[in-house]
């Protein structure tokens, strides 16, 4: 596997019979992958994040079934069964949906900062 290093001394070599004296082309680049780095970084901890949410939520889910599977006496116990059911998925949905809200603000304050403190 080649190393970051040897493709940016690559590039250094390529580009350098074209890159007029005092040119700013370097600092540019380095500028530019500095960003993209610090952008695949907000994209990559978003996307961890909402996973993280998915799987815990997931799990809830599937304990909450299991609970509702469970045999009962009566029909009376069923219907309390579903009502508990009911209001355990309603209230994991807004907790989960606020958290992916938290997830998507930090994401946005970020990439704003991002864009704000980069100009190329």
């Amino acid at each position: 596997m080649t190393k970051f290093d040897d493709v940016a001394a690559f590039w250094q070599a390529v580009s350098a019979p074209y890159t007029p004296p005092g040119s700013e082309l370097g600092e540019t680049m380095k500028k530019s992958t500095d960003a993209w780095e610090k952008a695949v970084n907000i994209a990559l901890t978003a996307a961890s994040d909402t996973a993280s949410i998915n799987e815990k939520w997931t799990k809830a889910a599937f304990d909450n079934l299991r609970e509702l599977s469970a045999a009962r006496e009566n029909s009376t116990d069923n219907f309390s069964a579903w009502q508990d059911f009911a209001s355990k998925a309603a209230e994991a949905s807004s907790e989960n949906l606020l958290a992916y809200s938290e997830v998507v603000r930090k994401s946005q304050l970020a990439t704003a900062e991002l864009a704000q403190s980069y100009t190329v």
